[in-house]
């Protein structure tokens, strides 16, 4: 089932009397009600009640000031559903740059990131390439901007198996992958930095979440969809650290057991090409994706209440600021829901 972008379900209601406009009794009151926001400037109208005396109807006079009646009303309703709706949207990360139309760069990289599956038996991973997802997410990246334009990130015909095998385990091995604790944010971070910086590549990696990290990577606690956009520039990469949690809806509480990193391909477009603000595309390593290549549009929206613990925090902390994703991306068994622990984002500044 692909993601659904969560539409405004504000309700407006606009009510105008208009009495004495043509002599007495002529036009004794309009109603005009709007129930439903489909879309900024788009009103469903449900009900419009005119009550007018028979004598009014042949007046021509009386049509033209209903007409400018209604078209006064209907101007007010859409100027105002629209500041309602960019009220809203920014409030919820959906700045006019996210809306803006995906540029040929980003739908390209889209479609054209390899998708690799970290139990795939091409990479002959240690353990079944259980605790691989952060090196795979990472390779996913790399092959593509070493095709485009920064070769120096990758050694060998990039697409040749056996360069992605090479990759996979050169991160392996930079990024500390184990097989109880798979790759933490410290390592991943760490990982990134000191392979890219052995084949003199000079860039800005920046984190944004609430697990422990070096301070120098820090970018904030809490991420947004416009920190994931922005790694997604010709000369950047994003990942997404997922955490897996069960959720009591009696307690509102979230408590998580897992972990998994994805790479992202796009963000804020829709599987039909169109500007969807709350839309991020992935590539999800995990076998539960499924063995072919595809994109996965995945929602995120944000959580308002309740708590989470997170395990590595010794008491709660407050949901309200978390992500939470779903859409087309495979939610981990026994979990109940995916939240966005966490965004890396590399810029290449000079190879």
């Amino acid at each position: 089932m692909r993601g659904k972008v969560a539409r405004p379900s504000n309700r407006l209601f606009y009510t105008a009397r208009l009495s004495g406009l043509l002599g007495r009794g002529l036009v004794h009151r309009i109603v005009m009600t709007s129930r439903e926001v489909h879309r900024p400037g788009n009103f469903k109208m449900t009900t419009l009640s005119c009550i007018i005396p028979e004598t009014a109807l042949r007046s021509s006079w009386t049509a033209l000031w209903l007409f400018a009646a209604m078209f006064l009303l209907l101007f007010i309703g859409s100027s105002a559903g629209a500041a309602e709706s960019e009220r809203k949207g920014k409030s919820n990360g959906c700045s006019v740059a996210l809306l803006s139309a995906p540029s040929a760069v980003s739908v390209a990289r889209m479609n054209n990131t390899p998708d690799l599956m970290q139990s795939s038996p091409v990479l002959n991973l240690p353990w079944g390439g259980s605790a691989h997802c952060g090196p795979v997410a990472a390779a996913n990246a790399f092959l593509w901007m070493a095709e485009n334009g920064f070769d120096r990130l990758v050694a060998g015909d990039v697409r040749a198996p056996e360069t992605s095998t090479n990759l996979v385990n050169s991160l392996a091995r930079y990024m500390h992958t184990s097989k109880q604790g798979g790759t933490d944010v410290t390592n991943f971070l760490r990982g990134l930095e000191d392979y890219i910086g052995d084949r003199g590549i000079t860039a800005k990696i920046r984190y944004q979440g609430w697990e422990e990290h070096p301070s120098r990577f820090s970018a904030g606690r809490h991420p947004s969809i416009q920190f994931i956009k922005s790694g997604l520039r010709p000369n950047s990469a994003a990942w997404i650290k997922i955490g897996w949690y069960t959720f009591n809806p009696r307690t509102n509480k979230y408590i998580r057991f897992a972990g998994h990193w994805v790479t992202v391909v796009a963000a804020g477009v829709d599987r039909a090409g169109k500007p969807a603000c709350s839309t991020v595309v992935v590539h999800d390593p995990a076998p539960r994706s499924g063995p072919e290549a595809k994109n996965d549009f995945a929602f995120v929206a944000p959580v308002t209440a309740g708590d989470v613990f997170t395990g590595y925090q010794k008491s709660w902390m407050p949901a309200a600021g978390f992500l939470k994703i779903g859409g087309e991306l495979k939610i981990k068994e026994k979990a109940s829901c995916g939240l966005i622990d966490g965004v890396v984002s590399m810029e290449i500044l000079a190879q």
